[in-house]
């Protein structure tokens, strides 16, 4: 081949205007493609069931456009390419005001435990079975392991007959899995079902993955780096505070031997003359 200045040339046909209009616009197809896949796109409309979707009969008007607003709001968002859809995150709505963080939690690991889930929660709860914290069936122990966070949405200006914030009908789980979130997602989404036991029977909820922005997760991850920075710090403070305890201890232990010898050090000398003293005066 040809070399210039040590590097050999490459030469290739020349495209004609429109060809090269063709490739320009695949390069960006494909980056486009690449884009959507790090946002998670694919996610976006698992949970929503629109009109004409199997399932969307058994739905009420009034569902079905709450789903159909639910997914302009989406759509409108994910134009913005700052936000993404999360794969551990799912955004629930519908949500009656009886029910709690507690319960939202609870409803997660009854949907992952459920007979014939195969997900890695069900072994969690099979090995965990027992170590509750009075919830039902003793699956308490297991919420830290597999709901990362649960939240419901509550207005402070209103307050319930407890005194306490008024839910906003809407909140969040967060599990630590996206195997997890999917299940929770296929189990709770538009299930007459799941409320049966607290007070809403045939009360559907809304269910998709939520869309996050890469801003505010920036700044959430900068916060627990600095988080976890300040916890080794405290911790390597105890160690050196416990090490320099430790140290002050074994110099006292030290002089005070040393002391000691030395004390029997001059008993021992003083010994003899008190002899010597004895004998002079019994002479």
């Amino acid at each position: 081949g040809v070399l210039i200045g040590g590097d050999t040339l490459s030469l290739s046909a020349a495209l004609d205007k429109k060809r090269a209009e063709t490739v320009a616009e695949e390069r960006k197809e494909k980056a486009k493609a690449k884009d959507t896949s790090k946002r998670n796109i694919h996610l976006a409309r698992l949970g929503l069931t629109l009109p004409g979707d199997p399932g969307a009969e058994a739905l009420s008007a009034a569902e079905l456009q709450r789903r159909e607003l639910a997914w302009k709001q989406k759509k409108d968002k994910l134009a913005n390419p700052n936000f993404v859809v999360s794969q551990t995150r799912l955004s629930i709505r519908n949500i009656p005001t009886q029910v709690n963080e507690k319960i939202l939690k609870q409803l997660a690991l009854d949907a992952l435990t459920a007979k014939g889930s195969k997900t890695s929660a069900k072994k969690e709860a099979e090995k965990g079975a027992g170590k509750g914290d009075g919830t039902s069936g003793g699956k308490g122990a297991l919420f830290s392991r597999i709901v990362k966070h649960a939240k419901i949405v509550r207005d402070e200006a209103r307050r319930d007959v407890r005194g306490e914030p008024r839910s906003k009908g809407f909140g969040f789980l967060e599990m630590q899995t996206h195997e997890q979130a999917l299940t929770v997602l296929k189990a709770l989404a538009d299930n007459p079902d799941v409320l049966n036991d607290h007070g809403s029977p045939g009360r559907r909820l809304l269910v998709e993955f939520a869309v996050d922005s890469m801003a505010k997760l920036r700044i959430h991850e900068q916060r627990r780096q600095v988080g976890l920075q300040q916890q080794r710090r405290k911790e390597g403070g105890a160690q050196r505070k416990g090490a320099s305890q430790a140290n002050r201890l074994q110099e006292v232990i030290v002089t005070n031997s040393k002391q000691g010898g030395r004390q029997q050090q001059q008993q021992k000398q003083q010994q003899p003359r008190s002899q010597q003293q004895q004998q002079q005066q019994q002479q």
